[in-house]
């Protein structure tokens, strides 16, 4: 089982990755960058993932997973998304 102060690293991680892609673009997220934002060294980063593609896969599947809530949240009434 992972720890909880793990996830609550992991999720500060993701959101700082977020918010580097948002402010500076893809080009800016790097291990240094992203090490730099959450304030840890880039080791300490490296015990929570192995990598920036690990990274940028967990990033697109939370974006896909809120996506996906949203989605249903807005069938309601049988109505699709759409007419919502």
């Amino acid at each position: 089982m992972i720890r909880q102060k793990t996830l609550i690293r992991q999720h500060q991680i993701l959101e700082a990755v977020r918010e580097l892609i948002v402010t500076k673009g893809m080009g800016a997220v790097t291990i240094d960058a992203i090490a730099d934002k959450v304030g840890l060294s880039e080791g300490a980063l490296y015990r929570h993932f192995t990598g920036k593609h690990q990274v940028l896969s967990l990033l697109i599947d939370e974006i896909e997973r809120d996506l996906l809530q949203a989605v249903a949240e807005a069938q309601v009434g049988g109505a699709t998304p759409l007419e919502n």
